[in-house]
């Protein structure tokens, strides 16, 4: 059956119609042109609230999760798809709370109350071991600094660094004169890249 030929029937007719048939065609792909388009993909995405991570366990909503396997940030989209605007770009080891996975291979998350998608091929339940002596204080600014998703003065802001303020760890240094750091602020530790110039090295001993 066309879901032209039950358009005039009951919302939830064709509702439960459309569903069969998408279901159908993920099975056999010769029905795909038989309802319309954008169903397939919506089944493809459907949700679930747990996963199941190999050598980990399950990862349920609301558990945290991490980036990693990137250069530089990765994107946290509209929509389960590579396709899909970017809502903004989240810094390598950086901290996501897991809110559901997608069965083609997105996680839904939320990112500094930003909710969407990213690839699940960029995200792990087990959290980098990051530590370093080597630590910063800003210096050389007017009244603070600019923490951003990616290595440049373009980049999205995720919060600014006062004058003075020290326990910046170091992560990495970039190539173009940003350097990768985390930073805590009212009990929360946000990842980010600043400018090195306004960085002052020092380094910790315990």
């Amino acid at each position: 059956m066309r879901f032209e030929e039950v358009r005039g029937m009951k919302k939830k007719f064709v509702t439960l119609t459309v569903s069969l048939l998408a279901a159908a065609a993920m099975s056999f792909p010769a029905l795909a042109g038989v309802f319309p388009a954008g169903t397939l993909t919506q089944v493809r995405a459907a949700e679930k609230s747990t996963v199941w991570v190999e050598d980990f366990g399950e990862v349920k909503s609301g558990n945290p999760v991490w980036v990693v396997g990137c250069s530089e940030s990765i994107s946290l989209r509209t929509e389960p798809s590579t396709k899909a605007d970017a809502i903004t770009q989240i810094p390598l080891y950086s901290q996501m709370e897991f809110v559901s996975a997608t069965d083609n291979g997105f996680y839904r998350v939320n990112y500094n109350d930003k909710v969407g998608y990213v690839l699940a091929s960029y995200a792990t339940p087990y959290e980098p071991e990051l530590w370093s002596p080597h630590r910063y204080k800003v210096v050389k600014c007017k009244k603070s600094i600019t923490l951003r998703t990616n290595p440049s003065t373009e980049a999205e802001e995720i919060c600014q660094i006062p004058l003075g303020e020290e326990d910046l760890m170091h992560i990495e240094d970039m190539e173009n004169g940003f350097v990768l750091v985390s930073y805590s602020i009212d009990h929360k530790l946000y990842k980010g890249y600043v400018l090195k110039e306004y960085l002052e090295d020092y380094w910790v001993q315990y």
